[in-house]
């Protein structure tokens, strides 16, 4: 049975080690893993993408192609991975929770909001090398879609 080579991660950067994960499993799997991998495991790991520190400037396409999670934090945590987060979804989702189940007064208070007061607020988020090499530290960026 094959197996996936054992890569030391202080040896090389992120962006190395998905590339050469990337190998393995090609090198395992054939390229229907190979395949399997770039539409799925990497599918977001955009090298086309324009990001700085703050800002992750991205087409309809690729803005498409990355998963959500507004509410929660991706599984699989791997270098590279990319996703988005509307960050005002909790704010619209404590709203919508106030107008059915709130007191009256705090009814009246989500009243004064209308229907467009938190409107999407899209970031991506990204999985990123950390000082300690147990830990993967959450790079955010706001995003621009062209």
């Amino acid at each position: 049975m094959n197996e996936f080579k054992i890569i030391d991660r202080r040896s090389i950067g992120a962006k190395e080690r998905v590339l050469e994960e990337r190998a393995n499993i090609r090198a395992v799997y054939g390229e229907d893993q190979e395949r399997w991998f770039r539409e799925y495991w990497v599918k977001c790991f955009h090298e086309e993408m324009l990001v700085d520190a703050k800002t992750a400037i991205m087409t309809r396409e690729q803005f498409d192609s990355l998963a959500t999670y507004s509410s929660t934090l991706p599984t699989g945590t791997y270098f590279a991975k990319r996703w988005k987060r509307d960050m005002n979804e909790p704010k619209r989702y404590n709203l919508a929770m106030v107008r059915h189940h709130g007191s009256e007064e705090e009814k009246e208070k989500a009243a004064k909001f209308g229907p467009d007061a938190f409107p999407p607020k899209w970031w991506m988020g990204e999985y990123t090398e950390d000082e300690d090499p147990k830990q993967i530290k959450i790079l955010w960026r706001e995003v621009i879609i062209i």
